[in-house]
C-alpha cells in the first residue's frame, strides 16, 4: 500500500518514441533500425510474390526451386502462402504499433487535459455548495 504510479508526458512519449517506433520500424523491414530483420522481411516479401522464373533483376531467388514435377510445383505454391502469411502477420503486428502509438499519444492529450481541468477539493465543495465532511468523532 502507498505505492503511487505516476504517468508523464515524457514516459508516454519516450515509450511511444523508443520501443512502439523502433518495432514499427523492424516489422517494417528498415535497415537502418536492423539490417538482418530487413533482409529477412525482404525476402519474405520476394517468397510472398514469387515471381516467375524465379529470380528477381537481381538475381536473388524468390521461390523454391525444387523442380517441375507437380510436387515440387506444390510445394512452390504452399512455400510461397506460408510466406504470404508471415508476411501478413508482420504487416499485422506494424498496423498495432501504429494502433497502439495513437492510443499513446490520445492518452497523453487526455492526461493533459485531466491535469488543466482538475478540480481542488475546495473547489468541487464550493461548487457543490456544501463544506468538507468532517470525520466523525473518534469513540
Amino acid at each position: 500500500m502507498g505505492d503511487t504510479l505516476k504517468v508523464t508526458d515524457d514516459i508516454l512519449t519516450g515509450y511511444a518514441n523508443g520501443p512502439v517506433a523502433e518495432l514499427y520500424h523492424r516489422f517494417n523491414g528498415d535497415s537502418t533500425v536492423d539490417t538482418d530483420g530487413a533482409a529477412l522481411i525482404q525476402l519474405l516479401n520476394e517468397y510472398a510474390n514469387g515471381s516467375t522464373p524465379g529470380k528477381d533483376s537481381l538475381g536473388n531467388y524468390t521461390m523454391l526451386m525444387g523442380g517441375t514435377s507437380v510436387e515440387a510445383k506444390a510445394m512452390q505454391d504452399k512455400f510461397k502462402a506460408y510466406a504470404g502469411n508471415i508476411v501478413a502477420q508482420f504487416t499485422a503486428l506494424k498496423n498495432d504499433m501504429t494502433t497502439l502509438s495513437t492510443a499513446i499519444s490520445n492518452a497523453k492529450t487526455t492526461l493533459n487535459n485531466a491535469e488543466e481541468d482538475a478540480l481542488t477539493a475546495a473547489q468541487m465543495f464550493e461548487i457543490l455548495g456544501g463544506s468538507p465532511l468532517t470525520p466523525p468523532p473518534k469513540p
